[in-house]
Formats: C-alpha cells, sequence, structure tokens
C-alpha cells in the first residue's frame, strides 16, 4: 500500500486516470469523470491552543468565540463556507488573524496559540497530537468527504483491505454522523 497525499482535485483526476486504486477527497468532487463515490459526513469540532481558557468547556458555540483570535480555511474552501454560515447566522463578526489553504497549516498556527479554528475531525487528531483540545461545535457543522473508486479499475484485494480499515476507524471515530443520503 502506498498512501499519498493531494488535494482533492488531484485525488479525483489519479482515481479516475486509473493512476490510483482508490481515493479519499473533500465534496463536492467533479460527477464527469465516471467515479464511483461513497459520501459520508462527519462533525467539525473547534480546536484551541493549549492551555486556552475555554478547554474545560465541553463544548463551543460560536458566541464563546467572540473576540478570539481565528485561524480560518481560505475563501472559497467548503468548510470556510460552513464556518462563515455559522457565525453570520449567529450575527457574530470574527476575528479573522490568519488564512491558510491546507487544514494541517490552520492546526499548526493553532498549535502554537495564534488562535483558535474550526476544523475536520480528521487535522483534529493532529491538533490533539500538538496539545491543542478538541471540542464540539454546539452547532454542528458537517464535513463531507467521498470514497472515490473507478468503474474501470479491478478489484484490488489491498485496495479494499485499506477501505475497510479506513471504514472501522470512522465507526469509532467521535462526531461521525451518517453516510450521506444518496
Amino acid at each position: 500500500i502506498s498512501l499519498s497525499t493531494y488535494n482533492s482535485a488531484e485525488v479525483v483526476e489519479l482515481v479516475a486516470s486509473g493512476q490510483f486504486d482508490l481515493g479519499y477527497a473533500m465534496t463536492p468532487i467533479a460527477r464527469d469523470r465516471g467515479l464511483r463515490a461513497e459520501i459520508s459526513l462527519v462533525d467539525c469540532v473547534c480546536i484551541l491552543p493549549p492551555a486556552h481558557r475555554l478547554r474545560h468547556k465541553r463544548q463551543i458555540g460560536a458566541k464563546d468565540l467572540v473576540n478570539e483570535p481565528f485561524i480560518s480555511l481560505s475563501s472559497g474552501n467548503a468548510t470556510r463556507l460552513k464556518v462563515d454560515a455559522m457565525f453570520k447566522n449567529e450575527n457574530i463578526e470574527r476575528r479573522l488573524d490568519v488564512e491558510a489553504t491546507w487544514s494541517a497549516a490552520v492546526v499548526g498556527f493553532v498549535a502554537k496559540g495564534m488562535g483558535v479554528s474550526i476544523v475536520d475531525p480528521f487535522s483534529a487528531e493532529l491538533a490533539r497530537a500538538l496539545g491543542c483540545s478538541v471540542h464540539p461545535l454546539a452547532q454542528s457543522i458537517a464535513f463531507s468527504f467521498a470514497k472515490l473508486t473507478s468503474p474501470s479499475s479491478g478489484a484490488n484485494a489491498l485496495a479494499s483491505i485499506f477501505s475497510d480499515c479506513v471504514a472501522l476507524g470512522l465507526q469509532k471515530m467521535a462526531g461521525v454522523n451518517r453516510p450521506a443520503a444518496r
């Protein structure tokens, strides 16, 4: 098994072209590529720097983050749009200090104490490893992603085993909602 990391558009292209047997990508994905897509939803979470004043709260709401320096994903990112909508619906203006394209960079800024953020639960595992605290959100924000396979590629036993391991991990992960409606 070889595990490679690419942005979602590249994952779609690599699976569609037959270079990869299996891929996981954020949605939405290009439907014109003829790929099989199994969509899943997980809940985004709030990450706080180590020793943050809110670290003892069980869950974090938008109102808790008033005047907090906020590390955001870049504009146009699907998760960013949902986070923006949450704050807008609560009529709360954020203090946007830093934007980053990759969630790993967002996590790094939070771990260094530069602010707080809302990220997918996969990125939150990195944050936890770096000493950040991870909290459910009072208002649910779904992170949607797809397992991609190509109908033209043959069965691959290792890809199937890997996919089963990922599915098992998702079942154990806090914040997993459900498979998305088709």
